[in-house]
């Protein structure tokens, strides 16, 4: 599950009262727009009082397309629903960020080493201390020996791990790296 955040501008009219709210409401892209029971309606998304005009919605599902709208409240009444807007979730490996991996769109092979490894790292036994982070080149992780294969791009080549206190069976994460 992920979250959005919308932001928007006030109405060109408010209809003669000060706006005082705003409400928003979502809808899977895939969905029946037509039918209002299928939207999901969050009232009250801004209240008078607050200079940003923006809202998080939380509890969407990654990779999903949803279709929002926002309409503002006042004295007069509910206002029209905005035009849609369309937005798709998507996540960004924390691995393709640039620092672990510099240059993320040339190599994702590396990429998915780093990734990979951050999963292991995650089933190696408590204690272990490993500098394994996305925030520190990969390059530079402890035991880790990088290479360029045959003119490839730099790859995770090689795993030094003795004496580092780990026990127990070779997890399966390994086998996600490339090479």
């Amino acid at each position: 599950m992920d979250s959005i955040t919308i932001s928007w501008t006030t109405p060109l009219s408010d209809g003669g009262s000060d706006i005082t709210a705003y409400d928003l409401r979502h809808i899977e892209t895939d969905d029946d727009e037509t039918v209002d029971p299928n939207w999901t309606v969050v009232e009250d998304v801004w209240t008078s009082g607050g200079d940003a005009l923006e809202y998080t919605l939380t509890g969407l599902t990654v990779g999903t397309e949803y279709d929002i709208q926002v309409r503002a409240v006042n004295a007069v009444g509910d206002g029209p629903w905005s035009a849609t807007v369309t937005a798709t979730l998507t996540t960004v490996s924390t691995c393709a960020a640039g620092v672990a991996v510099p240059d993320p769109t040339s190599n994702p092979g590396l990429v998915s080493d780093c990734e990979s490894l951050l999963t292991l790292l995650d089933t190696l036994v408590e204690g272990t201390v490993l500098n394994w982070s996305a925030d520190i080149p990969i390059s530079e992780w402890d035991g880790i020996e990088e290479d360029s294969l045959e003119g490839t791009p730099p790859q995770v080549v090689r795993l030094y791990l003795g004496g580092l206190g780990l026990d127990g069976v070779v997890p399966s994460e390994l086998s996600g790296l490339t090479e």
